[in-house]
């Protein structure tokens, strides 16, 4: 059993420009921290996400019904404001228990900095502990960045299945699945760290 008193955040973090943030687990109070981050996010990266992150109502069910066991939900902060939203979604308890499933959201102004890498290898490293064998990232196939970033984590590509979700004004769009172990993606994750140069404070 997991809570935000048995894991090591928060975390000060600075990043090879010297730009410091915090890595932390969302709380119930993060209600209006996370409304303003998504409501910055333009509105054509929010249309690629599953839910209208713009609604209160999905921003409270979020803070209010958090399971750490089952949904790890990491932010990453500068300055009190959040500017990275990341997960790591399991099923304890079905038959892909060892499976975990990897999503995220950074604010336009922050990306190509090592934001998502820094977040993500915490997230992996998590996947560790918790004896996970494999992560799945699920994109719409017009998503090309997150898709390029994950395959240059050694991702593959599992499955395109056609037509399989809509945006948020209801069109169509292919669903690409993609994997990778946790051995292998906590070793490129480690390459990564140590090329963006990441420096832990006390």
């Amino acid at each position: 059993m997991f809570s935000k008193e048995t894991v090591p955040f928060p975390q000060k973090v600075a990043l090879k420009d010297g730009t410091e943030v915090v890595l932390r687990l969302m709380v119930p109070d993060d209600e209006e921290k996370l409304l303003r981050f998504f409501r910055s996010i333009p509105d054509e990266d929010r249309l690629y996400l599953a839910e209208d992150v713009t609604n209160r109502a999905v921003i409270r069910r979020w803070v209010q019904e958090l399971d750490y066991d089952r949904v790890f939900p990491l932010l990453t902060e500068k300055d009190g404001e959040i500017i990275a939203d990341t997960i790591l979604r399991t099923d304890r308890s079905g038959w892909m228990r060892h499976v975990g499933d990897l999503r995220g959201v950074v604010a336009l102004e922050y990306r190509r900095r090592g934001v998502a890498t820094l977040a993500f290898s915490r997230l992996v490293e998590h996947a560790v502990v918790m004896g996970l064998d494999k992560i799945v990232f699920r994109a719409m196939s017009t998503q090309f960045g997150a898709i390029n970033c994950m395959v240059a984590l050694g991702f593959v590509k599992e499955a395109v299945l056609k037509d399989h979700v809509t945006d948020l004004r209801g069109r169509p769009h292919d669903l690409v699945i993609m994997t990778n172990y946790v051995t292998e993606l906590w070793r490129k994750m480690e390459d990564a760290i140590l090329d963006v140069e990441f420096k832990v404070h006390p």
